[in-house]
Protein backbone atom coordinates (compact mmCIF):
# COMPACT_ATOMS: atom_id res chain seq x y z
CA UNK A 1 0.00 0.00 0.00
CA UNK A 2 1.11 3.17 -0.81
CA UNK A 3 2.52 5.46 2.46
CA UNK A 4 0.66 8.34 3.54
CA UNK A 5 2.15 10.94 5.06
CA UNK A 6 -0.90 13.89 4.70
CA UNK A 7 0.10 17.39 5.81
CA UNK A 8 -1.16 20.73 5.28
CA UNK A 9 -0.54 20.86 1.43
CA UNK A 10 -0.19 24.83 -0.06
CA UNK A 11 -0.20 25.01 -3.41
CA UNK A 12 1.73 27.36 -4.84
CA UNK A 13 1.68 30.10 -8.21
CA UNK A 14 3.87 32.83 -9.11
CA UNK A 15 2.83 36.64 -9.89
CA UNK A 16 2.36 35.86 -13.44
CA UNK A 17 -0.30 33.26 -12.22
CA UNK A 18 2.02 30.40 -13.34
CA UNK A 19 1.96 27.36 -11.11
CA UNK A 20 4.80 26.34 -9.39
CA UNK A 21 5.62 23.42 -6.82
CA UNK A 22 3.52 23.09 -3.32
CA UNK A 23 4.87 23.35 -0.03
CA UNK A 24 4.47 22.09 3.40
CA UNK A 25 6.22 24.76 5.22
CA UNK A 26 3.28 26.11 7.01
CA UNK A 27 5.55 28.75 8.87
CA UNK A 28 6.79 30.32 6.17
CA UNK A 29 3.30 30.22 4.23
CA UNK A 30 2.19 32.66 7.39
CA UNK A 31 4.66 34.75 7.13
CA UNK A 32 4.50 35.28 3.32
CA UNK A 33 1.08 36.10 3.95
CA UNK A 34 1.66 38.85 6.80
CA UNK A 35 4.64 40.36 5.75
CA UNK A 36 2.30 40.73 2.23
CA UNK A 37 4.69 38.30 0.16
CA UNK A 38 1.76 36.64 -0.93
CA UNK A 39 -1.36 36.66 -0.51
CA UNK A 40 -4.45 33.82 -1.35
CA UNK A 41 -5.06 32.98 -4.67
CA UNK A 42 -8.97 33.70 -6.06
CA UNK A 43 -11.36 31.94 -3.31
CA UNK A 44 -8.99 29.58 -2.49
CA UNK A 45 -7.59 28.89 1.16
CA UNK A 46 -5.24 26.32 -0.46
CA UNK A 47 -3.25 28.04 -2.94
CA UNK A 48 -1.15 31.49 -2.14
CA UNK A 49 0.64 33.64 -5.09
CA UNK A 50 3.67 35.51 -4.59
CA UNK A 51 3.25 39.25 -5.56
CA UNK A 52 7.32 39.49 -5.61
CA UNK A 53 9.54 37.58 -8.38
CA UNK A 54 10.64 34.46 -7.13
CA UNK A 55 12.76 31.25 -8.52
CA UNK A 56 10.62 28.72 -10.41
CA UNK A 57 12.09 25.56 -9.92
CA UNK A 58 9.43 23.34 -10.87
CA UNK A 59 9.52 18.90 -11.30
CA UNK A 60 7.25 17.81 -13.68
CA UNK A 61 3.38 16.18 -13.02
CA UNK A 62 1.70 13.77 -14.35
CA UNK A 63 -2.20 13.73 -13.75
CA UNK A 64 -4.00 10.38 -14.44
CA UNK A 65 -7.69 10.38 -14.48
CA UNK A 66 -9.94 7.19 -14.21
CA UNK A 67 -12.73 8.02 -16.04
CA UNK A 68 -16.56 7.33 -15.55
CA UNK A 69 -19.41 8.54 -13.86
CA UNK A 70 -17.24 8.87 -10.69
CA UNK A 71 -13.86 10.07 -12.37
CA UNK A 72 -10.83 9.48 -9.71
CA UNK A 73 -8.12 12.43 -10.62
CA UNK A 74 -4.33 11.74 -9.22
CA UNK A 75 -1.65 14.36 -9.51
CA UNK A 76 1.89 12.39 -8.98
CA UNK A 77 5.19 13.89 -9.16
CA UNK A 78 7.41 10.97 -10.59
CA UNK A 79 10.95 12.79 -9.99
CA UNK A 80 10.45 12.36 -5.99
CA UNK A 81 7.19 10.13 -6.24
CA UNK A 82 4.85 12.13 -4.05
CA UNK A 83 1.00 12.23 -5.13
CA UNK A 84 0.33 16.09 -4.60
CA UNK A 85 -3.64 15.77 -5.49
CA UNK A 86 -6.10 13.01 -4.88
CA UNK A 87 -10.00 13.50 -5.73
CA UNK A 88 -12.97 11.74 -6.57
CA UNK A 89 -15.26 13.86 -8.27
CA UNK A 90 -18.98 13.15 -9.27
CA UNK A 91 -22.12 15.00 -10.95
CA UNK A 92 -25.80 13.13 -9.87
CA UNK A 93 -27.18 11.85 -13.18
CA UNK A 94 -30.20 10.75 -11.88
CA UNK A 95 -31.47 14.01 -10.43
CA UNK A 96 -30.56 15.77 -13.67
CA UNK A 97 -32.67 13.68 -15.56
CA UNK A 98 -36.09 14.42 -13.07
CA UNK A 99 -35.09 18.26 -13.18
CA UNK A 100 -34.94 18.33 -17.17
CA UNK A 101 -37.93 16.10 -17.53
CA UNK A 102 -39.77 18.35 -14.86
CA UNK A 103 -38.67 21.46 -16.88
CA UNK A 104 -40.48 20.20 -20.18
CA UNK A 105 -43.39 19.60 -18.58
CA UNK A 106 -43.46 23.13 -16.87
CA UNK A 107 -42.25 24.52 -20.38
CA UNK A 108 -45.14 22.76 -22.41
CA UNK A 109 -47.87 23.87 -19.96
CA UNK A 110 -46.69 27.15 -20.34
CA UNK A 111 -47.06 27.15 -24.13
CA UNK A 112 -50.36 25.68 -24.44
CA UNK A 113 -51.62 28.76 -21.56
CA UNK A 114 -50.30 31.56 -24.23
CA UNK A 115 -53.70 32.92 -26.67
CA UNK A 116 -51.90 33.43 -29.75
CA UNK A 117 -47.94 32.18 -30.38
CA UNK A 118 -46.31 33.22 -33.67
CA UNK A 119 -45.86 31.12 -36.45
CA UNK A 120 -42.44 28.70 -35.82
CA UNK A 121 -40.06 27.73 -39.22
CA UNK A 122 -36.95 25.81 -39.54
CA UNK A 123 -35.46 27.19 -35.66
CA UNK A 124 -35.25 23.65 -34.39
CA UNK A 125 -31.92 22.13 -36.01
CA UNK A 126 -29.40 21.11 -33.40
CA UNK A 127 -26.10 22.46 -34.29
CA UNK A 128 -23.14 19.94 -35.35
CA UNK A 129 -21.89 18.15 -32.71
CA UNK A 130 -25.06 18.51 -29.97
CA UNK A 131 -25.26 16.04 -26.87
CA UNK A 132 -27.87 15.17 -24.55
CA UNK A 133 -27.79 17.99 -21.71
CA UNK A 134 -27.05 15.66 -18.99
CA UNK A 135 -23.82 14.05 -21.34
CA UNK A 136 -22.50 17.88 -22.28
CA UNK A 137 -22.40 18.32 -18.71
CA UNK A 138 -20.32 15.27 -17.61
CA UNK A 139 -17.83 16.36 -20.61
CA UNK A 140 -17.53 19.86 -18.89
CA UNK A 141 -17.47 18.83 -15.71
CA UNK A 142 -14.75 16.19 -16.38
CA UNK A 143 -12.77 18.95 -18.16
CA UNK A 144 -13.31 21.73 -15.34
CA UNK A 145 -11.88 19.53 -12.58
CA UNK A 146 -8.96 18.84 -14.76
CA UNK A 147 -8.24 22.48 -15.67
CA UNK A 148 -8.71 23.21 -12.25
CA UNK A 149 -5.98 21.00 -11.54
CA UNK A 150 -3.65 22.86 -14.02
CA UNK A 151 -4.02 26.15 -12.04
CA UNK A 152 -2.15 25.26 -8.97
CA UNK A 153 0.06 22.58 -10.20
CA UNK A 154 2.76 22.41 -13.50
CA UNK A 155 1.13 20.14 -15.57
CA UNK A 156 3.26 17.95 -18.00
CA UNK A 157 1.27 15.11 -19.21
CA UNK A 158 -2.38 13.90 -18.58
CA UNK A 159 -2.92 9.96 -18.62
CA UNK A 160 -6.83 9.27 -19.31
CA UNK A 161 -8.36 5.81 -18.93
CA UNK A 162 -10.09 5.11 -22.37
CA UNK A 163 -10.94 2.77 -24.83
CA UNK A 164 -13.65 2.73 -27.22
CA UNK A 165 -16.57 0.74 -27.03
CA UNK A 166 -18.23 -1.16 -29.90
CA UNK A 167 -21.95 -0.75 -28.62
CA UNK A 168 -23.60 -3.14 -31.02
CA UNK A 169 -21.23 -5.74 -30.30
CA UNK A 170 -21.71 -5.60 -27.04
CA UNK A 171 -25.95 -5.90 -27.32
CA UNK A 172 -25.64 -8.72 -30.21
CA UNK A 173 -22.58 -10.80 -30.63
CA UNK A 174 -23.96 -11.93 -33.74
CA UNK A 175 -23.55 -8.68 -35.13
CA UNK A 176 -23.06 -8.30 -39.05
CA UNK A 177 -21.62 -5.38 -40.75
CA UNK A 178 -24.42 -4.91 -42.98
CA UNK A 179 -26.26 -4.72 -39.67
CA UNK A 180 -24.82 -1.65 -38.31
CA UNK A 181 -27.02 0.81 -40.32
CA UNK A 182 -30.26 -1.37 -39.21
CA UNK A 183 -31.56 -0.63 -35.79
CA UNK A 184 -33.83 -3.41 -34.04
CA UNK A 185 -36.83 -1.19 -34.90
CA UNK A 186 -36.17 -1.45 -38.43
CA UNK A 187 -39.18 -1.68 -40.76
CA UNK A 188 -41.41 -0.49 -38.27
CA UNK A 189 -43.50 2.53 -38.36
CA UNK A 190 -43.22 3.74 -34.48
CA UNK A 191 -41.52 2.41 -31.01
CA UNK A 192 -45.12 1.41 -30.20
CA UNK A 193 -45.79 -0.50 -33.40
CA UNK A 194 -42.57 -2.17 -32.44
CA UNK A 195 -43.18 -3.52 -29.06
CA UNK A 196 -46.49 -4.52 -30.30
CA UNK A 197 -45.19 -6.58 -32.75
CA UNK A 198 -42.24 -8.17 -30.06
CA UNK A 199 -45.19 -9.11 -27.51
CA UNK A 200 -47.80 -10.38 -29.96
CA UNK A 201 -50.20 -7.69 -28.92
CA UNK A 202 -50.19 -9.80 -25.27
CA UNK A 203 -50.01 -7.99 -22.22
CA UNK A 204 -47.86 -9.65 -19.42
CA UNK A 205 -49.95 -8.82 -16.31
CA UNK A 206 -53.15 -10.69 -17.39
CA UNK A 207 -51.89 -12.79 -21.09
CA UNK A 208 -55.05 -11.11 -22.87
CA UNK A 209 -54.62 -10.09 -26.39
CA UNK A 210 -55.50 -6.15 -26.56
CA UNK A 211 -55.72 -4.15 -29.69
CA UNK A 212 -52.92 -1.44 -30.45
CA UNK A 213 -55.35 1.45 -29.06
CA UNK A 214 -56.05 -0.37 -25.59
CA UNK A 215 -52.13 -0.57 -24.81
CA UNK A 216 -49.95 2.37 -23.62
CA UNK A 217 -45.95 2.37 -22.95
CA UNK A 218 -44.69 1.44 -19.94
CA UNK A 219 -41.01 2.15 -18.42
CA UNK A 220 -39.50 -0.47 -16.41
CA UNK A 221 -37.68 1.25 -14.61
CA UNK A 222 -38.74 5.38 -14.49
CA UNK A 223 -37.22 8.00 -16.28
CA UNK A 224 -37.00 9.90 -12.73
CA UNK A 225 -34.79 7.02 -11.68
CA UNK A 226 -32.45 6.94 -14.33
CA UNK A 227 -34.22 4.53 -17.11
CA UNK A 228 -33.97 5.45 -20.72
CA UNK A 229 -36.54 5.30 -23.54
CA UNK A 230 -34.81 1.77 -24.87
CA UNK A 231 -36.83 -0.92 -26.11
CA UNK A 232 -35.21 -2.93 -23.41
CA UNK A 233 -36.74 -0.75 -21.01
CA UNK A 234 -40.13 -0.30 -22.17
CA UNK A 235 -43.10 -2.71 -22.23
CA UNK A 236 -47.17 -2.64 -23.77
CA UNK A 237 -49.73 -2.98 -21.11
CA UNK A 238 -53.35 -2.52 -21.38
CA UNK A 239 -54.36 1.06 -19.99
CA UNK A 240 -56.74 -0.86 -17.65
CA UNK A 241 -53.81 -2.23 -15.98
CA UNK A 242 -51.97 1.11 -16.05
CA UNK A 243 -53.17 2.91 -12.72
CA UNK A 244 -51.86 4.37 -10.29
CA UNK A 245 -52.91 1.08 -7.65
CA UNK A 246 -50.47 -1.28 -9.61
CA UNK A 247 -47.85 0.93 -9.16
CA UNK A 248 -48.39 1.39 -5.17
CA UNK A 249 -49.20 -2.46 -4.72
CA UNK A 250 -46.24 -3.69 -6.61
CA UNK A 251 -47.77 -5.24 -9.35
CA UNK A 252 -45.64 -2.90 -12.18
CA UNK A 253 -42.59 -3.64 -10.07
CA UNK A 254 -42.66 -7.41 -9.93
CA UNK A 255 -43.51 -6.82 -13.70
CA UNK A 256 -40.06 -4.70 -14.03
CA UNK A 257 -38.24 -7.85 -12.09
CA UNK A 258 -39.40 -10.30 -14.73
CA UNK A 259 -38.96 -8.44 -17.68
CA UNK A 260 -35.97 -6.09 -17.67
CA UNK A 261 -32.96 -8.26 -17.94
CA UNK A 262 -30.86 -6.42 -20.66
CA UNK A 263 -27.27 -4.58 -21.34
CA UNK A 264 -26.90 -0.68 -19.92
CA UNK A 265 -24.91 0.79 -22.74
CA UNK A 266 -25.27 4.13 -21.35
CA UNK A 267 -21.78 3.76 -19.67
CA UNK A 268 -20.38 2.61 -22.69
CA UNK A 269 -21.80 5.88 -24.71
CA UNK A 270 -20.02 7.91 -22.19
CA UNK A 271 -16.73 6.22 -22.70
CA UNK A 272 -16.47 6.81 -26.19
CA UNK A 273 -17.69 10.53 -26.42
CA UNK A 274 -14.99 11.34 -23.97
CA UNK A 275 -12.61 9.30 -25.86
CA UNK A 276 -13.49 11.60 -29.06
CA UNK A 277 -13.48 14.83 -27.70
CA UNK A 278 -11.79 15.02 -24.29
CA UNK A 279 -8.21 15.06 -25.54
CA UNK A 280 -8.90 18.03 -27.51
CA UNK A 281 -10.40 19.88 -25.07
CA UNK A 282 -7.16 19.44 -22.75
CA UNK A 283 -4.80 20.26 -25.27
CA UNK A 284 -4.10 23.49 -24.38
CA UNK A 285 -2.84 22.22 -20.79
CA UNK A 286 -0.55 19.04 -21.78
CA UNK A 287 -0.21 16.57 -24.45
CA UNK A 288 -2.89 13.38 -23.66
CA UNK A 289 -2.19 9.60 -23.70
CA UNK A 290 -4.27 7.03 -23.40
CA UNK A 291 -4.27 3.69 -21.08
CA UNK A 292 -6.48 0.73 -21.09
CA UNK A 293 -8.16 -0.67 -17.97
CA UNK A 294 -6.68 -4.13 -18.20
CA UNK A 295 -2.99 -2.31 -17.41
CA UNK A 296 -4.46 -0.37 -14.56
CA UNK A 297 -5.73 -3.42 -12.65
CA UNK A 298 -2.21 -5.35 -13.83
CA UNK A 299 -0.21 -2.92 -12.23
CA UNK A 300 -2.59 -1.88 -8.86
CA UNK A 301 -2.04 -6.12 -8.53
CA UNK A 302 0.87 -5.73 -8.22
CA UNK A 303 1.69 -3.03 -6.29
CA UNK A 304 -1.19 -4.54 -3.70
CA UNK A 305 -3.44 -1.14 -3.76
CA UNK A 306 -6.50 -1.94 -2.83
CA UNK A 307 -9.55 -1.19 -5.71
CA UNK A 308 -10.63 2.40 -5.45
CA UNK A 309 -11.28 5.27 -8.24
CA UNK A 310 -8.57 7.60 -6.46
CA UNK A 311 -6.08 4.46 -6.42
CA UNK A 312 -6.95 3.77 -10.32
CA UNK A 313 -5.95 7.50 -10.89
CA UNK A 314 -2.90 7.11 -8.84
CA UNK A 315 -1.59 4.15 -11.02
CA UNK A 316 -2.81 5.48 -13.91
CA UNK A 317 -0.23 8.54 -13.23
CA UNK A 318 2.81 6.31 -12.59
CA UNK A 319 2.62 5.93 -8.59
CA UNK A 320 3.15 3.35 -6.97
CA UNK A 321 3.06 1.51 -3.25
CA UNK A 322 5.89 3.30 -2.49
CA UNK A 323 4.24 6.56 -3.53
CA UNK A 324 4.08 9.17 -0.28
CA UNK A 325 0.87 10.64 -0.81
CA UNK A 326 1.16 14.05 1.15
CA UNK A 327 -2.55 15.62 -0.02
CA UNK A 328 -5.74 14.10 1.62
CA UNK A 329 -8.27 12.58 -0.68
CA UNK A 330 -11.14 14.60 -1.18
CA UNK A 331 -14.79 13.42 -2.31
CA UNK A 332 -16.08 17.01 -4.79
CA UNK A 333 -19.72 16.26 -5.73
CA UNK A 334 -21.26 18.85 -8.12
CA UNK A 335 -24.53 20.68 -6.67
CA UNK A 336 -27.10 22.94 -8.49
CA UNK A 337 -26.04 26.59 -7.79
CA UNK A 338 -29.97 27.44 -7.52
CA UNK A 339 -33.33 25.80 -6.56
CA UNK A 340 -35.32 27.28 -9.24
CA UNK A 341 -38.91 25.37 -8.64
CA UNK A 342 -40.41 28.49 -7.34
CA UNK A 343 -43.62 26.88 -6.19
CA UNK A 344 -44.27 23.40 -4.16
CA UNK A 345 -47.33 22.05 -3.65
CA UNK A 346 -48.10 19.99 -0.16
CA UNK A 347 -50.46 17.76 -0.35
CA UNK A 348 -53.35 17.20 2.34
CA UNK A 349 -52.88 14.93 4.94
CA UNK A 350 -55.89 12.96 6.00
CA UNK A 351 -57.03 10.16 8.36
CA UNK A 352 -56.95 6.89 7.23
CA UNK A 353 -60.41 4.84 8.64
CA UNK A 354 -59.33 1.58 8.37
CA UNK A 355 -55.85 1.90 10.58
CA UNK A 356 -56.38 5.07 11.88
CA UNK A 357 -52.57 6.48 10.15
CA UNK A 358 -52.22 10.27 8.58
CA UNK A 359 -51.66 9.53 5.08
CA UNK A 360 -51.52 11.94 1.92
CA UNK A 361 -54.33 12.83 -0.37
CA UNK A 362 -52.37 10.77 -3.26
CA UNK A 363 -52.58 8.03 -1.23
CA UNK A 364 -55.93 8.16 -0.38
CA UNK A 365 -56.91 8.95 -4.33
CA UNK A 366 -59.93 7.46 -6.22
CA UNK A 367 -57.15 5.97 -9.02
CA UNK A 368 -58.87 7.74 -12.10
CA UNK A 369 -56.81 8.48 -15.02
CA UNK A 370 -59.11 9.30 -17.71
CA UNK A 371 -62.37 11.18 -17.52
CA UNK A 372 -63.52 9.88 -21.10
CA UNK A 373 -63.46 6.07 -20.30
CA UNK A 374 -64.44 4.11 -17.22
CA UNK A 375 -62.00 1.95 -15.73
CA UNK A 376 -62.06 -0.78 -12.77
CA UNK A 377 -60.12 1.64 -10.48
CA UNK A 378 -58.79 0.68 -6.70
CA UNK A 379 -60.80 3.83 -5.45
CA UNK A 380 -58.93 4.78 -2.01
CA UNK A 381 -60.89 8.09 -1.34
CA UNK A 382 -63.70 6.28 0.48
CA UNK A 383 -61.30 5.91 2.82
CA UNK A 384 -60.32 9.10 4.14
CA UNK A 385 -61.84 10.37 7.48
CA UNK A 386 -61.60 14.00 8.55
CA UNK A 387 -58.81 16.17 7.33
CA UNK A 388 -56.01 16.49 9.20
CA UNK A 389 -53.75 19.09 6.86
CA UNK A 390 -55.28 20.93 3.87
CA UNK A 391 -52.72 20.98 0.92
CA UNK A 392 -51.10 24.14 0.07
CA UNK A 393 -48.66 26.25 -2.45
CA UNK A 394 -45.52 27.71 -1.72
CA UNK A 395 -44.31 30.04 -3.98
CA UNK A 396 -40.68 31.27 -3.53
CA UNK A 397 -40.45 34.98 -4.57
CA UNK A 398 -36.62 36.08 -4.32
CA UNK A 399 -32.92 34.08 -3.78
CA UNK A 400 -32.31 33.17 -0.17
CA UNK A 401 -28.89 34.18 1.28
CA UNK A 402 -28.19 30.94 2.70
CA UNK A 403 -28.39 27.24 1.21
CA UNK A 404 -28.00 23.55 2.16
CA UNK A 405 -24.47 22.76 3.02
CA UNK A 406 -23.28 25.84 3.61
CA UNK A 407 -20.81 26.53 6.88
CA UNK A 408 -22.07 28.77 9.55
CA UNK A 409 -21.22 29.86 12.68
CA UNK A 410 -23.43 30.27 15.77
CA UNK A 411 -22.71 30.20 19.16
CA UNK A 412 -18.94 29.87 18.82
CA UNK A 413 -19.57 26.54 16.98
CA UNK A 414 -19.04 25.85 13.14
CA UNK A 415 -22.43 23.77 11.53
CA UNK A 416 -23.04 22.78 8.07
CA UNK A 417 -26.58 24.12 7.22
CA UNK A 418 -29.16 21.46 6.75
CA UNK A 419 -32.54 23.45 5.20
CA UNK A 420 -33.51 26.74 4.91
CA UNK A 421 -37.41 27.64 5.75
CA UNK A 422 -39.34 30.43 6.80
CA UNK A 423 -39.23 32.21 3.63
CA UNK A 424 -35.23 32.01 3.82
CA UNK A 425 -35.63 33.70 7.17
CA UNK A 426 -34.19 30.47 9.02
CA UNK A 427 -31.90 27.51 9.01
CA UNK A 428 -32.12 24.37 9.79
CA UNK A 429 -29.17 22.82 11.72
CA UNK A 430 -28.04 19.48 13.08
CA UNK A 431 -26.86 20.02 16.97
CA UNK A 432 -26.33 17.30 19.36
CA UNK A 433 -28.14 14.94 16.76
CA UNK A 434 -31.26 17.12 16.92
CA UNK A 435 -32.47 19.58 14.34
CA UNK A 436 -32.69 22.82 15.25
CA UNK A 437 -34.36 25.89 13.85
CA UNK A 438 -32.32 29.14 13.99
CA UNK A 439 -32.97 32.77 13.01
CA UNK A 440 -30.63 33.75 10.10
CA UNK A 441 -29.85 37.02 11.97
CA UNK A 442 -28.04 34.55 14.82
CA UNK A 443 -25.89 33.25 12.60
CA UNK A 444 -22.65 34.01 10.64
CA UNK A 445 -21.70 32.74 7.16
CA UNK A 446 -18.49 31.12 6.98
CA UNK A 447 -18.42 29.86 3.51
CA UNK A 448 -20.17 28.96 0.27
CA UNK A 449 -20.48 25.96 -1.23
CA UNK A 450 -20.35 27.83 -4.38
CA UNK A 451 -21.64 24.61 -6.61
CA UNK A 452 -19.38 22.03 -5.30
CA UNK A 453 -19.51 20.36 -1.79
CA UNK A 454 -15.76 18.76 -1.29
CA UNK A 455 -15.82 16.58 1.50
CA UNK A 456 -12.56 14.32 2.80
CA UNK A 457 -12.89 10.67 1.91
Amino acid sequence: MSKSQIKKLIYVVDSNGKSLMPTTRNRKVRHWLATGQAHWFGNSRKTIQFTRPVNQHIQPVTVGVDLGRHTGISAVDQSNNREYYSAQVERPYVQEVKRNKQRKMYRTQKRHRLRHRQSRFDNRRKPNGWLAPTIQHQLDFIDYEIQRVSQFLPVDKIVLEDQPFDIRKLTNDNQRPADYTKGPQSGFASLKAYLYASQNGIDPIDGQHYLLSDMVVHHLLPRSQGGTNSPHNLVLISKEHHNNANHRNGVLKHLAQQLRDCLDTRGAYLMNILYNRLPEQLSNIAPVVFTAGYITAQNRKTYGINKSHINDALVIAGGNAQTIRLAPSIKRVKLRRNNRSLAKFYDAKYEDLRDGQIKSGQELSSGRTSRSREYHYDNQRIYRARKIKKGRTSIRKNHYQLRPHDLIKYQNHIYEVNGVHNNGHRVLLFINCKKKSVAISKVTCIKHVNGILETIL
